[in-house]
């Protein structure tokens, strides 16, 4: 799982030791926690660390969804979102190039969301994923407008869209063209596009369909002006749909999971390939519960293993930890039990502590 990782023995492992995070509340607010921790999930699709959490904790949620959403990190997540979206993995990611520097462009608003989906769709790479006419075409109206191409009604588009696609003059939805760029061009040109496109993302954060004012009033938004986005993803991260959505638990999506995983225990996200290794190996089973167990295990026994400062303390150690592993404080009888087994049992160790907590229920869910 770890590239170029030596297995050692278990015993044998010794984990590097890291700075603790300072002004952590003693006794923190679940609620609070758990919005932190929903927020970094569904914007950069990992967990907080203790030092991001301490830092919002106080601060309010507003200014931690503006600041977040000006961070390259989170446009960088949602770049990967699409290219997961559109299936560009493996051979067919881009590799370079300008397509590259989307996130950076993103974040610095030289560009919008609807130019940035233009691209990829455009780009050499999706036109290779999808070759020939028929799938092409097909792929660009089922991802981008939401239709069902094989119902008799869409027939006619789709017949049209691949003869445009040749370079024979046709028309679907009221404009003409005769080549493969005129096509996406006329696509994106409907507001369906911007209206599937924020189905889709409102789904993603919240777990369910989105109400069909609100999606058609932001879609005009967007279908107006573009940059529009990032205001309309303030309203809905502020919104209380989302905010008392944090409330309920979600079972946490195989990549954020593994990405959560390498931070919690390596102290760093994985690489592309290390995570491509790991979707494989959940794609290969109907239920991936045992793989994500055994990733920890084999996590925490790599030399590349980091632990705080604070298991030299291990009250304060245990309190750390179920604040940044489960985003809430610890009960009085788990740190009695966690606590009396560090101190009174040589088997217990702080990766054991880490295992445990790693291994639950409740860190399979955000």
């Amino acid at each position: 799982v770890v590239a170029d990782a030596p297995r050692p023995e278990p015993s044998r492992a010794q984990p590097e030791l890291v700075k603790p995070a300072e002004g952590l509340p003693g006794r923190p607010d679940v609620r609070r926690l758990r919005l932190i921790r929903r927020l970094y999930f569904d914007l950069a699709w990992r967990s907080p660390q203790l030092e991001e959490i301490a830092r919002w904790y106080p601060k309010p949620h507003e200014e931690m969804v503006k600041t977040l959403l000006a961070d390259p990190e989170t446009w960088k997540v949602w770049y990967e979102q699409q290219l997961f979206y559109f299936l560009l993995l493996d051979r067919f990611r881009p590799r370079g190039g300008r397509l590259s520097t989307l996130p950076t462009r993103l974040a610095e608003r030289e560009l919008d969301v609807m130019q940035a989906l233009q691209e990829i769709v455009r780009s050499q790479e999706f036109g290779a994923r999808n070759p020939g006419n028929d799938t092409f075409v097909t792929v660009v109206l089922e991802q981008c407008l939401g239709m069902v191409v094989q119902e008799k009604r869409n027939l006619r588009v789709l017949e049209s869209g691949k003869k445009m696609y040749d370079g024979y003059r046709a028309k679907i939805f009221r404009q003409q063209g005769d080549s493969q760029a005129d096509f996406v061009r006329i696509v994106f040109d409907q507001e369906a596009v911007a209206r599937h496109f924020l189905a889709r993302m409102w789904e993603q954060l919240h777990g369910r369909a989105m109400e069909r004012d609100r999606l058609e009033r932001d879609a005009t938004r967007l279908k107006q002006d573009g940059r529009a986005f990032r205001a309309i993803l303030t309203e809905w991260l502020t919104g209380p749909d989302y905010v008392e959505g944090s409330d309920r638990a979600r079972t946490k999506a195989s990549i954020p999971y593994v990405r959560a995983l390498f931070l919690d225990l390596l102290g760093r996200t994985p690489s592309y390939e290390e995570l491509r290794n790991v979707r494989n190996a959940f794609l290969s089973l109907a239920d991936p519960t045992p793989i994500r167990l055994v990733m920890g295990r084999i996590l925490l026994q790599s030399n590349q293993a980091r632990l705080p400062v604070s298991v030299m303390d291990p009250e304060r150690f245990v309190k750390e930890q179920f604040v940044r592993l489960l985003a809430r404080p610890a009960t009085a009888g788990e740190l009695d039990t966690f606590v009396g087994a560090l101190k009174r049992d040589a088997t217990v160790t702080p990766v054991v502590v880490l295992w445990t907590l790693v291994s639950s229920a409740e860190y399979q869910t955000y």
